[in-house]
């Protein structure tokens, strides 16, 4: 992705909801509601635990969004597969920011430790999503068979990287 391109898609996310207002604010627009904006909605920059799972949280809903519409339960939307798609870009290129190291623990944090020790792979998984994520978003004005196998490969990096480190918690 080049600055003009990151610098587009930052601008259509904060104006559609995606950026700063986590999934409470990608809901929204994906299922045309509208809410006014609360500063309080958005992630504490000082907590990179709090800002990483609200990340995850935007970047699930979109996955589930998308997934819908590519499983046929839900109606193809090209401009809601591309959002999306952009939405996990967005978060792609901020996440691997977010794990300094007084980050390994607390705040109900599910990162393993291997990502601290892995460093190089975690953020090589992370370019990865957001170069297929950038392409599932270009794939989607062609259409269900163009996005289609773009949207797959996207969601494989979210796959192994949960796979590898993520420790989901019992609750």
């Amino acid at each position: 992705m080049t600055f003009g391109s990151l610098k587009k898609t930052s601008l259509v996310l904060a104006a559609t909801g995606f950026v700063g207002l986590g999934i409470y604010g990608m809901a929204n627009h994906l299922t045309g509601l509208s809410t006014p904006v609360r500063a309080d909605t958005m992630s504490k920059p000082a907590d990179p635990i709090h800002a990483r799972q609200e990340m995850m949280a935007t970047a699930g809903f979109a996955a589930k969004t998308a997934g819908a519409m590519v499983k046929g339960k839900a109606p193809w939307d090209a401009r809601k597969a591309e959002l999306a798609m952009r939405a996990i870009n967005a978060v792609a290129y901020g996440f691997g920011h977010k794990f300094p190291d007084n980050s390994k623990t607390g705040g109900d944090t599910e990162a393993k430790a291997e990502i601290w020790s892995e460093m190089d792979n975690f953020k090589h998984l992370i370019h990865e999503l957001e170069e297929h994520s950038e392409k599932a978003a270009k794939a989607a004005a062609g259409g269900l068979d163009s996005f289609k196998p773009e949207f797959v490969n996207t969601v494989k990096y979210c796959k192994q990287c949960h796979k590898k480190y993520r420790d989901i918690k019992k609750k």
